[in-house]
């Protein structure tokens, strides 16, 4: 009996363990299942065949994201051209979602030299420490925009693939993502665009027409570079054949939504 007791008491312990592992599993399961997947609220996986989102579908599902994860913030940072919320997620570990203004304040002090170099040359260590001592205490800023060609359409469906796996995985390489970055992730630029180009894809399926571009113009606005002549006629004309000077402009509300983004949280990357 002695000699059957070490061998009675190892199958017990590990019989213990394995139902102790067994329920931290059935735990970390049932914590994912609070986390709603994109095809919980698309209908379909992003990727799927033939599969497009209307631009409202990808909001609620960053909507419900948010509301059902502690890593996932989501905010509207305005209005596109036409009207569509321009929108993005902050994702984060939850400790540091709630010192994100901390973050920030770090990260605007780093982002402009004149904040830590002093006119006294002599004084250039102490900005050099006190440059080292803010990133040691930051955190590396992402940023991912995942769209601005409305066609290219994988791009702002893999944003809610992207913010899935990062809000629901247990995954020591992602938690050790989400404590040591903050990611601002961006579904789309051009909120306006996805419609534009679902609406039409809806409206195509199953015919010849299937896959063409779009008959419509994407971006109804005056271009301030046009002839008088056409400024007297009224015309519009289509933003997108001179977005750079747009962009230094900011003529469109888009543009103007991503400057204001940008000099917000000054990221140190951008994907």
């Amino acid at each position: 009996m002695r000699k059957r007791l070490p061998l009675i008491l190892s199958a017990l312990l590990f019989f213990a363990l394995s139902l102790q592992s067994d329920a931290m599993l059935r735990r970390a399961a049932a914590q994912n299942k609070t986390i709603p997947a994109p095809a919980d609220v698309l209908g379909f996986t992003p990727g799927d065949d033939r599969k497009l989102a209307s631009w409202a579908k990808v909001v609620e599902y960053f909507q419900k994201l948010a509301a059902a994860s502690d890593c996932v913030r989501f905010e509207e940072i305005g209005k596109s051209t036409m009207g569509a919320p321009f929108v993005y997620a902050t994702i984060s570990a939850p400790e540091n979602l709630k010192r994100l203004d901390e973050y920030r304040k770090i990260q605007n002090q780093l982002a402009d030299p004149r904040k830590l170099s002093p006119t006294n040359l002599s004084l250039s260590n102490n900005a050099d420490r006190k440059a080292a001592d803010l990133i040691k205490r930051g955190k590396t800023i992402v940023a991912i925009t995942c769209g601005i060609h409305s066609t290219e359409v994988g791009s702002y469906l893999s944003s809610m693939l992207i913010a899935y796996r990062l809000a629901s995985s247990n995954d020591p390489e992602i938690q050790e993502i989400l404590r040591n970055t903050i990611i601002l992730l961006v579904p789309s630029t051009n909120p306006d665009g996805v419609d534009i180009v679902n609406n039409w894809y809806q409206k195509t399926l199953g015919t010849p027409y299937e896959g063409t571009d779009p008959p419509e113009l994407y971006h109804k606005v005056r271009l301030a570079s046009v002839s008088a002549a056409i400024h007297a006629a009224g015309r519009t004309e289509r933003a997108e054949t001179d977005r750079r000077r747009l962009h230094r402009t900011r003529q469109l509300p888009r543009e103007r939504n991503a400057r204001h983004w940008l000099q917000r949280h000054h990221h140190r990357f951008n994907l």
